[in-house]
């Protein structure tokens, strides 16, 4: 599910898929922001996954905006434009980039 009240989810109605090919899951995190987070249960939607990695993706984070000093670092679980086969993810990241150095923090 995607945070609808932040910058990085703008352009987006309702939540999108996102195209796994890594084995990194990121952990909800404390201090900056959680833009996209898999749903209780996993969601897969398609494709493989071993046994049990679906319950591991279970509510971990996709895509996290993370505050450090005066900036801040968008960290995304894996490549959103993966051989730009998955089109729901590009506005994501197009946000990172073109939206993210015109903010004041």
């Amino acid at each position: 599910s995607l945070n609808r009240y932040h910058y990085l989810s703008y352009g987006y109605d309702v939540d999108t898929y996102v195209h796994i090919q890594s084995s990194y899951i990121f952990l909800a995190s404390k201090e900056g922001v959680n833009v996209a987070v898999f749903p209780k249960g996993g969601g897969k939607v398609s494709g493989f996954a071993w046994d049990g990695a679906d319950s591991q993706l279970s509510e971990k984070v996709f895509l996290v905006d993370e505050h450090i000093g005066e900036g801040h670092v968008i960290l995304f679980a894996d490549d959103p434009n993966f051989r730009g086969y998955w089109r729901g993810m590009s506005k994501l990241f197009l946000n990172a980039v073109m939206l993210s150095p015109s903010l004041r923090r």
